[in-house]
């Protein structure tokens, strides 16, 4: 039983050291920032290293939600197939879906709802994701990086 804790430990470590010698500090921040940047790889060697898929900001904000609320579907689509909660908030009641809508990214919404995310969810302040694509910012939204992502029109989260 030894030999296997002491083998969970080097394996650990060994992840740790090679993100670091890699310049990558193994930090939740270090994390949440490559999910932010849409850098796919380095999140999934933060998830090979045994970072959870539910990390989350000291806010209680998911890296789930920094992928999705910067439209890095890549990313996103990443997490949720490891085992990110969709349905998940931050602490003002903020779920992932309304931050892709509020963003304007339409893929990532797509994607989303199609994993469960409740498209009724409200966050603290009553904004829903179809609110969040109306807003000002959202018809703002420059394209991300991620070819894959297309911008959200409010009417596309419209009910009848």
């Amino acid at each position: 039983m030894r030999w296997l804790l002491v083998g969970l430990v080097g394996l650990w470590l060994g992840c740790g050291v090679a993100l670091s010698g890699r310049g990558i500090a193994y930090t939740k921040y270090a994390f949440l920032a490559a999910a932010l940047d849409g850098d796919l790889t380095v999140v999934k060697r933060f998830v090979e290293a045994g970072m959870s898929v539910n990390t989350a900001s000291n806010d209680g904000l998911p890296v789930l939600h920094w992928a999705a609320g910067n439209g890095r579907l890549s990313v996103v689509r990443y997490l949720v197939g490891q085992g990110a909660d969709v349905k998940a908030t931050n602490n003002d009641g903020l779920p992932a879906l309304i931050g892709a809508a509020l963003g304007g990214y339409l893929s990532v919404v797509r994607y989303l709802v199609g994993q469960g995310a409740d498209v009724k969810a409200t966050d603290s302040g009553g904004l829903t994701a179809g609110g969040a694509a109306a807003a000002p910012v959202a018809q703002a939204a420059p394209v991300a990086p991620d070819e894959e992502t297309d911008l959200i029109e409010p009417t596309d989260l419209s009910q009848p």
